[in-house]
């Protein structure tokens, strides 16, 4: 049986800024078919740190939502709250949903990512001007040398 998934995020996300000009946001997945799915994690940059040289970076677990219009019985001494979220991916209108609470929770995950070291800004910047410069003035002597582009 195959997966169809949609995805609604709760605000726009932009990918390329760093994590302290990001805030958090939410996925909602939309399922059909086989319940099974695999979500692409993009870590963000950090500002470099004098003290580490990785960050420690949680995500929480997901949660488990079911159309309450959808969901006939549950079975008793299921914990449960619930939730208004989007009916759809559309997210044209919003439909109540309950959340299943206290699922086999293996504590989210953590990630470790690398950051820069801050004693080394001054290094960085002069390899990087210096590489410049060498690949421009190489560049130009060949354009010279052999006349065209």
């Amino acid at each position: 049986m195959e997966t169809h998934k949609k995805v609604l995020l709760d605000s726009k996300v932009d990918l390329e800024a760093p994590e302290y000009l990001s805030s958090g946001f939410t996925a909602l997945v939309f399922l059909s078919g086989k319940h099974e799915v695999v979500v692409p994690v993009h870590g963000r940059y950090h500002r470099p740190s004098d003290s580490s040289k990785w960050v420690k970076v949680d995500i929480e677990s997901p949660r488990l939502l079911l159309r309450s219009d959808q969901c006939q019985t549950l079975s008793p001494g299921v914990r449960h709250v619930m939730f208004d979220a989007p009916c759809t991916v559309s997210n044209h209108s919003i439909c109540s949903w309950i959340e299943i609470l206290h699922l086999e929770d293996n504590g989210g995950v953590s990630l470790e990512i690398p950051v820069g070291d801050s004693s080394m800004i001054v290094t960085v910047c002069v390899v990087t001007v210096l590489t410049t410069v060498l690949s421009c003035a190489y560049l130009l002597t060949n354009i010279w040398k052999h006349g065209s582009f």
